[in-house]
């Protein structure tokens, strides 16, 4: 799924490539949008049909498609995306913005594609994603208040986040691609609402490795696991896998983590190693 997210970051990035523009009328604003296209297309091609501002000063976009220059290079095709508010003031920009109808292309998203079409999913997803967050240049940091995405049949995703160390050009929101490096988790929590996938995946590992629920369980009851922290953890997914409903992970760790340090972290092959990685992110996990 992590090209779903990287698609949904582009079209922030591109819608806010042109800040303030709520304050036009529908003919300033189209003008003052395509302007920022023009900026922005060394990293992405946009296509739209139209672009209206209604009387509450929410803004429309119908029928967006984008072509992405940053490999891996994609096609993004979209529905409608409302922008209810997207502005800079003083130090900082704030958006609140609805995507409807996100085409996803499951040949074009690996492995995780080809397994959801052998779920029954077909070739195409419609993806509707909600993004709300603020970000404050003299901090430098970026609050993602809310950030979900849905997929009919399948299950949404809801994300919190806050980052450190975002550093972000005022003349050229793009460039937030090229300092990844230096950003800090600050805290963040992910929430999966499950909407017949699971079962769909216990089916399936089921019918090829002839493992039931109980099965996925006893191992997860038997891991030699014993701190309290670890306890909770086996639970807590239990609990999910007996009913899949919803299931929430957070981590805050003592100090900000730099993402480069995440992204080094090997997967825990021991007691030792599990527990380190739980203590390191102050991980907690929640199913309901």
């Amino acid at each position: 799924m992590k090209k779903i997210i990287v698609a949904i970051v582009i079209v922030v990035l591109v819608v806010g490539g042109y800040f303030g523009f709520l304050q036009y009328q529908s003919n300033q604003a189209q003008v003052k949008f395509d302007k920022s296209l023009e900026e922005i297309s060394q990293y992405a091609d946009i296509y739209y049909e139209n672009l209206s501002i209604s009387p509450t000063m929410s803004a429309s976009l119908d029928n967006v498609k984008i072509t992405t220059k940053i490999p891996p290079t994609q096609t993004i095709n979209i529905k409608n995306i409302t922008i209810h508010n997207f502005e800079q003031k003083d130090n900082n920009v704030v958006a609140d913005l609805i995507i409807t109808g996100m085409e996803v292309d499951l040949g074009q998203i690996g492995e995780d594609g080809k397994i959801l079409t052998e779920l029954g999913y077909g070739n195409v997803l419609m993806v509707d994603a909600i993004i709300n967050f603020d970000y404050n240049f003299k901090a430098k940091k970026l609050n993602f208040k809310k950030f979900s995405y849905s997929i009919k049949n399948l299950g949404k995703i809801t994300v919190s986040f806050v980052l450190n160390e975002i550093i972000i050009d005022q003349k050229s929101p793009m460039s937030i691609i090229a300092i990844y490096p230096k950003i800090e988790l600050n805290r963040a929590k992910i929430s999966y609402a499950d909407f017949g996938l699971a079962d769909k995946i216990f089916s399936k590992i089921e019918k090829e490795d002839k493992l039931k629920k109980a099965d996925i369980i006893q191992v997860i009851e038997v891991l030699p696991y014993n701190k309290e922290q670890s306890k909770e953890i086996k639970a807590e997914l239990v609990k999910f896998i007996n009913k899949p409903n919803n299931i929430t992970l957070s981590v805050k760790p003592a100090k900000p983590m730099p993402v480069s340090k995440m992204l080094t972290l090997q997967s825990p092959e021991s007691e030792k190693d599990t527990l380190k990685i739980i203590n390191l992110f102050n991980l907690k996990i929640k199913g309901e």
